[in-house]
């Protein structure tokens, strides 16, 4: 029997096996992606942050052999910018005073010079791949239908689009209560400042994307954009309990 490729609509005779939704860059340049190839899945319990050990991520067979080798080229054109090492290459940090807190500083990376079609299809390809791998197991999907068709349009097709969806990046500043941070946890739905989003977050980034109807969660120059990248720097740990706290799926 044949089948229908959720991504490209093709008929195949078959998907491809083992295909991670968070590529295996992103896990192996996380801190605790160990020797025997776990990663920490992250659960709150009765207010305290729990770690589930996964056996070398999440992955499946959801979608065909022609997506997974398209996919697999935005993420070896990804890892260039946020492999750990080539982003402290590439990316300049600076500080700017804090209006709330005149004895502190907000620190902030500046990332040009890439391809931001591939960047952004990168992006959505995984929370895309989330969304059908759970199906594909009989859970609930990531994405609600009136968002995924314009996800998919967007993924495939070469039109510029920042602001119909936008992603912002959080660089998370290292943290002694979570023992130097390297977390990875797969994509889910979180609100923040009454907004939906769909969040993932792996190498020591936040990666998000405001799924609301109505727009303004993110400050303009803070959106992924052709003309380059802005991303603040915060602090991982508060932001993981308030994340974790609002997820709702």
């Amino acid at each position: 029997m044949m089948k229908i490729c959720p991504i490209c609509k093709r008929s195949v005779k078959n998907f491809k096996n083992n295909s991670h939704v968070i590529p295996k860059w992103m896990l192996e340049n996380s801190k605790v992606y160990d020797v025997i190839h776990r990663t920490v899945e992250l659960k709150l319990e009765k207010n305290n942050l729990k770690r589930k050990l996964v056996q070398d991520g999440i992955k499946g067979s959801f979608i065909c052999e022609q997506c997974e080798s398209k996919i697999s080229d935005l993420e070896n054109y990804s890892s260039k910018f946020f492999k750990r090492d080539n982003f402290y290459r590439k990316a300049n940090r600076k500080t700017i005073p804090d209006k709330n807190n005149s004895l502190k500083e907000i620190t902030y990376y500046e990332l040009y010079g890439f391809d931001f079609k591939k960047i952004q299809k990168f992006l959505l390809s995984i929370y895309l791949r989330q969304h059908f791998y759970n199906l594909s197991i009989g859970n609930n999907p990531l994405i609600i239908s009136k968002h995924l068709g314009v996800l998919l349009k967007l993924y495939n097709e070469t039109a510029i689009d920042y602001y119909t969806y936008p992603i912002a990046i959080y660089h998370m500043q290292p943290s002694d209560k979570l023992k130097g941070g390297g977390i990875v946890y797969q994509p889910y739905v979180c609100k923040m400042d009454g907004h939906y989003t769909l969040q993932f977050y792996a190498v020591d980034f936040y990666f998000i994307l405001d799924i609301s109807s109505h727009l303004g969660l993110f400050p303009e120059e803070f959106i992924l954009k052709p003309a380059g990248l802005l991303m603040v720097s915060v602090d991982s740990y508060e932001i993981i309990m308030r994340t974790l706290k609002n997820s709702v799926s």
